[in-house]
């Protein structure tokens, strides 16, 4: 959840290319190859003279755009439309290289430690006081194991408190 350590998304034109116009996000999807490649480089284009993303080179035959720093999801969304006018098209490419910060979810099989992984994201998110956690879990309908996995955080969370108090 925290801006300052989001791990850093690099894309290349062809995966935002797939991405966004392969799959119809926007662009004229019934338009020529080369109208579309057009297209998405001129708004990649505008997105890097803003100063909003950067090309990184991986090699001699790969280029990749990435993000600028303290650039994030949350605030591309807060400022859409005041970051110099950006559009709808330029806000997609922004989205497909932000992390989603606001969200956390995990999708497992049980007996695979999903409640220790989802303990160790509620207390990292946590330290970080400038963030307030609201924690909302969802589990699938089985009373035991729901209790299992709210028994196992409430431990973890007094477990925590008596690390904190001895500091």
């Amino acid at each position: 959840m925290s801006n300052s350590k989001i791990s850093k998304i690099l894309k290349t034109f062809q995966e935002l290319y797939e991405k966004l116009i392969g799959e119809g996000i926007f662009g004229d999807g019934d338009g020529e190859h080369a109208e579309n490649e057009a297209y998405l480089k001129r708004w990649l284009k505008s997105l890097i003279d803003l100063k909003l993303i950067h090309v990184v080179r991986e090699d001699d035959f790969t280029t990749s755009y990435e993000i600028n720093e303290g650039i994030t999801r949350r605030y591309c969304r807060a400022n859409y439309g005041e970051i110099d006018n950006i559009c709808r098209e330029q806000l997609l490419i922004l989205l497909e290289l932000t992390e989603d910060d606001d969200t956390f979810f995990i999708y497992q099989n049980t007996q695979s430690g999903k409640t220790y992984i989802i303990i160790k994201e509620l207390f990292k998110w946590y330290s970080e006081e400038k963030y307030t956690v609201v924690p909302f879990l969802v589990l699938s309908n089985n009373i035991g194991m729901a209790s299992q996995t709210v028994t196992r955080i409430e431990k973890y969370s007094a477990e925590q408190g008596k690390k904190n108090q001895n500091i």
